[in-house]
């Protein structure tokens, strides 16, 4: 099965990619963002399971719980980004959990009519309106057009304060339900145990149609 070719191109829209220029900023609120949707999107298409999708979210999840510069500010990032694999990591957990944020605000602020795919068209339609690149300051523009004014400040304290980011059990429902689970040593910790936040798919919910079109 091929990808969604609209969807795609947005996506590589998001992550910045413009053919024959090279990416030279970090930019939290478009890496993760991009990561996230991109998975999305393979998940859609049927290229990766759902566990895959599933591991993959609470893998970073796990990350960000061990993660020892998680409350790192944008700047920081912006300096010390190569120093260390936590720091060069970050700007990829913390888009994601973001994008989490923003999928569930959106499917609230709209009673389920609207998803991230609005964000993203909205998003590539001002780059080919203006010639310009996605950066992080578009990104949350968008997101609180998408949602509202307070919604945006409160994701601004979390991209370029690094304010502290709690995912609300609800956020990716109704697919999946966030609970804590003990992870033991091994299971991808470099020490351990630890209770770490992760995400259940619904056991009501079956088959890849049933939230393929809310994810």
């Amino acid at each position: 099965m091929r990808f969604p070719v609209s969807l795609l191109v947005l996506s590589l829209t998001l992550s910045g990619c413009r053919c024959g220029q090279q990416l030279q900023t970090v930019e939290p609120a478009r890496l993760g963002f991009a990561e996230f949707y991109m998975r999305r999107i393979a998940y859609r298409a049927g290229r990766i399971s759902r566990n895959d999708y599933l591991w993959h979210l609470n893998r970073a999840l796990l990350e960000n719980a061990q993660s020892t510069v998680r409350h790192a500010p944008n700047a920081r990032i912006f300096s010390e980004f190569s120093t260390s694999d936590e720091m060069s990591r970050l700007p990829y957990l913390r888009g994601q959990f973001v994008a989490m944020l923003v999928v569930g605000e959106m499917r609230k602020a709209s009673a389920g009519a609207k998803s991230l795919d609005d964000l993203v068209r909205l998003l590539a339609e001002r780059v080919r309106q203006t010639g310009m690149g996605v950066n992080t300051e578009s990104v949350l523009q968008a997101i609180g057009e998408a949602t509202s004014p307070t919604f945006e400040q409160q994701i601004r304290s979390i991209v370029l304060s690094g304010q502290e980011l709690t995912l609300p059990p609800d956020t990716l429902s109704p697919c999946m339900t966030l609970k804590e689970l003990r992870v033991e040593e091994g299971d991808g910790l470099d020490h351990g145990p630890m209770v770490a936040p992760a995400f259940e798919f619904m056991q009501t919910l079956t088959g890849r149609n049933a939230c393929s079109s809310m994810l």
